[in-house]
């Protein structure tokens, strides 16, 4: 990324643009809706995404404007401290795009003028916009335009950003001594998280009571953590309560976690629900069973993509279609499960050889379009 300082009047520069003389000389503020360094609450979080170095809801945008539609935190994995506020809309049309920073940035300079923050402005070239910088703290923000006219506005504390490394570095060792089953020693830290409201300790703590790992079998204490979760949006915890319903037979609670779980892409919740559906209860579903097979199989769950080859074969739930049937077979075998070869031989043994040829082909040609790892 290139920059350069721009001419600072006040320590802070002023840029007023056309499009803001369009909108009747009215500055466009970029109100967050939220503050850095506050505990978020995941219950005002509208989905949510994580991985070994991120952990980010996101959240209802706090005003109506013509622009910046997509809102996001981005917290301390354990504690949930607000390091990065982030609001993107895809403009498309790259000079509009940049009309739109020009705006934004005059908005956002206009209350950071003066020398209470000793504020430096650049301009930068790579890709467009611009980035505040508050000398007299670790604050940031900056309004990028990036390739597709995609919008950015960030808005930052480099301690706390510090903060969250940290986080994830704590929150790593514990996920590694689970791994070791060391289950003993992350049990304090975990509670001590869980009375928090972590999301990932409640989790954790759940599936602990559940199976009584580093402490004695408490299914009560088990639904209860899972449960605070689930209740937040915690996708994992739906998907774990909802399984833990489905094996004691509560079918209507086990649904309700389950579909949770389900629409939101978590393809094992996708599979549990669908062996819902097509359990012996009164939830019974055939045609709905498939449904969430066939999503989940496409999501790259083996299990369902196996179940998706039985369902074609028997025409269960679905016509009968021996080429379907084969083609996820042929699928689920290559990507490891142990009956779907046996079973995909089987089927080929009722088929043209034109059929099989072609399944295969449908069969290849999936799989090159989805190159990801296979979803277990």
């Amino acid at each position: 990324m290139t920059f350069r300082k721009i001419i600072l009047i006040s320590c802070l520069v002023l840029i007023q643009s056309d499009a803001s003389c369009r909108a009747g000389n009215q500055p466009i503020v970029a109100a967050f809706g939220q503050t850095l360094g506050a505990v978020f609450d995941p219950a005002e979080a509208t989905g949510m995404s994580s991985s070994d170095t991120l952990f980010a809801f996101d959240y209802p945008p706090p005003a109506t404007l013509p622009v910046l539609s997509d809102f996001k935190v981005f917290v301390t994995p354990m504690t949930y401290r607000i390091y990065a506020i982030v609001a993107q809309d895809e403009i498309g049309d790259g000079d509009e795009c940049r009309r739109w920073a020009d705006t934004l940035f005059s908005g956002i300079a206009r209350k950071y003028v003066g020398d209470a923050y000793a504020a430096e402005a650049y301009r930068l070239e790579d890709p467009p916009g611009y980035k505040i910088k508050h000398n007299r703290g670790s604050r940031w923000i900056s309004v990028k335009c990036h390739s597709g006219g995609v919008l950015w506005v960030v808005y930052a504390d480099t301690a706390l950003t510090d903060l969250a490394k940290k986080e994830h570095a704590q929150w790593a060792t514990i996920k590694e001594q689970a791994a070791r089953k060391q289950y003993e020693a992350i049990l304090p830290p975990l509670r001590r998280y869980a009375d928090q409201g972590n999301l990932q300790a409640l989790t954790m703590l759940g599936f602990m009571y559940r199976y009584g790992e580093g402490c004695a079998q408490d299914l009560a204490a088990a639904e209860a953590n899972y449960q605070r979760a689930a209740v937040k949006g915690y996708v994992p915890a739906q998907f774990n309560l909802g399984t833990m319903c489905l094996v004691q037979h509560r079918y209507e609670e086990s649904e309700v976690w389950l579909k949770k779980a389900a629409e939101q892409g978590f393809t094992a919740a996708q599979n549990n629900l669908a062996q819902l559906y097509i359990g012996q209860n009164n939830l019974h579903n055939p045609p709905e069973a498939f449904r969430w097979f066939l999503r989940a199989a496409e999501g790259g769950h083996i299990e369902a993509q196996y179940n998706t080859c039985h369902m074609y074969s028997a025409g269960d739930g679905v016509p009968r279609d021996e080429v379907m049937a084969y083609k996820w077979c042929h699928i689920a075998g290559t990507n490891g499960h142990r009956k779907a070869a046996q079973n995909r031989d089987f089927i080929a043994g009722q088929m043209k050889p034109e059929d099989i040829t072609r399944a295969r082909q449908m069969a290849e040609r999936w799989m090159a379009d989805n190159q990801s790892q296979p979803d277990d």
